[in-house]
C-alpha cells in the first residue's frame, strides 16, 4: 500500500512538473498572440536608462504612446506617435520629428532607414519592439526562458521570467543579434490578468539594470487616423524646421550665447513688410539698426511689445530704425490682424525663416542691434535696460 501511494505521488509530481512546463510555454506563447493580434495600441509607459559603468540614474520618463501596425513602410512596419511632458515624438511612415514645447518648435526629418528616426531611446522595448522580439526568442532553442517566483508590480501580480542570451544581444531596433563571449540577462514580467507585458528589464550585467520599462493601460484599438502621426498636421503653431536647419541654427545659437555676433558683418536680406513694400538691411538710412524677432502668442513677444514701442518712439529721430520681424510664417496671411490687435507701432517685416537661422534665433524674443551692416548687440530675450544702454553707446 505504502509502495503504491508513493509511486502515485511520483507519477503526480511528474505530471505537474510537465504541466507546469507546458503552462510556461503557454504563457509566452499566449503573449505573444496577445501582441501579434494588435492592429494598433495605445498605452503609457515609464522608462529609466542607468549608466553602465556607475550604475547612477540617467534618463527617467514617462510618455503616452500609440502604435498603428497596419503600416505598410518598409522602415519600421509602424507608424507611432508618443507624448510626455516636454513634447512629442512621432513617425508617419516616411517623416519622422519631435516637439519642443518650450520654445514651440517642431523639428522633422525624412527617414530612409531606422537610423534616422528620432527619439530612439523612447522605443527601447516598446509594445512594438515586443512584438518583434518574442517571435525571435520563443523560434530559438539557445534562449533560456527561467520561470522565477511570481511578483507584483504596480498592484498587479505578475508572471516572472528570467531571460538568458549567450552569445547573442538584442539590438536597439528590437533585433536578436550575436554577440561572442557575452551572456546577457534580461527579466520579463506578464500581466497575470491580460497576458500582456508589464515589464521588461535589460541588465548589463547579472544585478546591474539597464534597462526598466514599465507598460500600463494597455489598450487595443481598431483603427487610428492617419491624421495623429502626420507631422504637418502637429502643432500648428509650432515653428517648423528641418533637421538640417536646427543644427545650423544652433550652431549660430551657441555664437549668439557667447557674443561672438559681436563685430562680426550682419548678412544682407531683403524681406517684406507689412505695409506692402520691401526693406533690404543693406539700404536702411539710420545709423543703428535693431531687429527683434517674434511670432504670434510668443509670451515673451506680447510682452515686449509697450517697451518697443517706446523706444520706437523715444529714439526714431536720434538715427535708429526698429523693426519687429516674424520668422515662423511663409506669408502674412493673419498677420495684418494680429499686429493690429497687438497694437505695435513699429514696422514689421515677415517671411524671415532664413534669416532667423542664419542669425541663430531659436526663440522670441530674440534681439540684434546692426551699426554699419555689423552687429553691436544680440540677445535671446528683451533686456530692456541692457538694450537701452546699448542703443545709446551705440548712436
Amino acid at each position: 500500500m505504502m509502495k503504491s501511494k508513493a509511486i502515485y505521488l511520483l507519477f503526480l509530481m511528474s505530471v505537474l512538473l510537465i504541466d507546469c512546463s507546458k503552462s510556461d510555454r503557454y504563457i509566452l506563447t499566449k503573449t505573444n498572440k496577445n501582441l501579434q493580434d494588435l492592429t494598433s495600441v495605445k498605452y503609457k509607459f515609464d522608462f529609466k536608462n542607468y549608466n553602465s559603468m556607475t550604475g547612477e540614474l540617467g534618463q527617467n520618463d514617462s510618455l503616452t504612446a500609440i502604435f498603428d501596425f497596419t503600416s505598410n513602410d518598409s522602415i519600421l512596419g509602424a507608424k507611432y506617435y508618443m507624448s510626455r511632458n516636454y513634447g512629442e515624438l512621432g513617425f508617419d511612415g516616411s517623416t519622422s520629428y519631435y516637439t519642443d514645447k518650450e520654445k514651440m518648435q517642431l523639428i522633422y526629418t525624412p527617414v530612409n532607414s531606422r537610423e534616422d528616426l528620432n527619439g530612439i531611446q523612447c522605443s527601447i522595448f516598446s509594445i512594438k519592439q515586443l512584438r518583434d522580439l518574442l517571435p525571435q526568442m520563443l523560434n530559438d532553442s539557445t534562449c533560456i526562458f527561467k520561470r522565477t517566483a511570481d511578483t507584483i508590480i504596480d498592484n498587479t501580480t505578475c508572471f516572472s521570467f528570467e531571460i538568458i542570451l549567450e552569445g547573442k544581444s538584442i539590438g536597439l531596433f528590437g533585433n536578436v543579434t550575436q554577440k561572442e563571449n557575452t551572456v546577457r540577462y534580461y527579466n520579463f514580467f506578464v500581466d497575470k490578468e491580460n497576458l500582456l507585458p508589464k515589464q521588461f528589464i535589460s541588465f548589463f550585467d547579472k544585478k546591474s539594470p539597464l534597462w526598466i520599462i514599465t507598460y500600463s493601460n494597455i489598450i487595443p484599438l481598431k483603427s487610428v487616423t492617419d491624421s495623429i502621426f502626420d507631422y504637418s498636421l502637429q502643432n500648428p503653431d509650432y515653428i517648423r524646421y528641418t533637421t538640417e536647419e536646427i543644427q545650423l541654427m544652433r550652431r549660430n545659437e551657441n555664437i549668439l550665447k557667447d557674443n561672438s555676433y559681436l563685430g562680426v558683418e550682419a548678412l544682407d536680406w531683403t524681406l517684406p513688410s507689412m505695409s506692402g513694400d520691401s526693406v533690404t538691411l543693406s539700404q536702411i538710412d539710420d545709423s543703428l539698426v535693431m531687429l527683434e524677432f517674434w511670432f504670434p502668442n510668443c509670451t515673451g513677444c506680447v510682452r515686449a511689445i509697450p517697451e518697443i514701442n517706446k523706444i520706437q518712439k523715444e529714439f526714431k529721430n536720434k538715427g535708429l530704425k526698429v523693426y519687429g520681424v516674424e520668422f515662423t510664417k511663409a506669408d502674412s496671411t493673419g498677420l495684418t490682424d494680429y499686429v493690429k490687435k497687438m497694437k505695435m507701432e513699429y514696422p514689421s517685416l515677415y517671411s524671415a525663416k532664413e534669416v532667423a537661422t542664419s542669425y541663430g534665433v531659436s526663440a522670441g524674443p530674440s534681439v540684434f542691434l546692426i551699426k554699419e551692416g555689423k552687429f553691436v548687440y544680440a540677445s535671446i530675450g528683451f533686456r530692456k535696460y541692457e538694450l537701452l544702454n546699448e542703443i545709446e553707446k551705440n548712436l
